[in-house]
């Protein structure tokens, strides 16, 4: 019997000030957001790194192929996502792997960087059950996504970044019939609100490793940077 082959992908956008992270950029400013969206996805690359026989980190825009090269290690694989919505960009993704023998692929973004890796390793474990798997995200959307097949239906017609993403992916997997199983609730980080419960969270010595240490040192940093440009009032 062969070996199940299992992928683990990445979506990122650069972190242009005012293209990312719109809302914690609303209290902290564009430039300081933009540098917690850079820290997030470094983060999320190094710890995920050993998670499935191959790593893909789909990118956009393409002009900033070299800035996303210069993150990345010999664990990860650069691929441009394609044009088009959200949608259409996560369907090709899963299309992609399967064409390419994968057999159970996961998608996550760079919004949850200290998501525990055991529920990575909880969803492969879940696809040898079920068709899909997905883990919820406790604005109404959803933090990771697996499949053991191409679902394409899952990706059209969807609210994407509002609260309703979840409800209407259920839905569309109840339809479907496919067999679904569900991970334990979790955040991402984007207002001011989830990044202190990140900064709470990294504080706490049980949770953190050292790759999440590395993390809570630079937000701290941005931070402290911030106060000594701001000065006295």
């Amino acid at each position: 019997m062969s070996r199940i082959k299992q992928q683990l992908g990445v979506f990122a956008k650069h972190w242009t000030p005012g293209c990312v992270k719109k809302r914690l950029a609303a209290t902290e400013g564009e430039v300081r957001a933009a540098k917690f969206c850079n820290l997030f996805l470094e983060a999320t690359l190094r710890r995920f790194s050993t998670c499935g026989d191959c790593r893909i980190l789909a990118f956009t825009p393409e002009t900033k192929q070299s800035e996303f090269k210069t993150l990345v290690g010999p664990s990860w694989t650069l691929q441009p996502q394609v044009a088009g919505d959200l949608g259409q960009r996560m369907d090709y993704y899963f299309q992609d792997a399967f064409r390419n023998g994968m057999d159970q692929v996961l998608l996550i973004g760079s919004d949850s960087p200290h998501l525990p890796l055991s529920f990575v390793y909880q969803a492969y474990h879940a696809l040898a059950r079920a068709e899909v798997v997905l883990g919820p995200s406790r604005d109404g959307g959803y933090y990771l996504i697996g499949l053991r097949h191409p679902v394409p239906e899952l990706f059209c017609e969807v609210d994407w970044g509002t609260s309703m993403v979840w409800q209407q992916t259920t839905e569309k997997i109840n339809r479907r019939g496919c067999s679904f199983e569900q991970l334990s609730e979790w955040y991402d980080i984007d207002n001011r609100e989830d990044l202190d419960s990140l900064l709470e969270d990294l504080n706490d010595p049980q949770r953190v490793d050292s790759d999440l240490a590395w993390l809570r040192d630079r937000i701290e940093e941005v931070d402290r940077s911030h106060q000594r440009s701001e000065g006295p009032h």
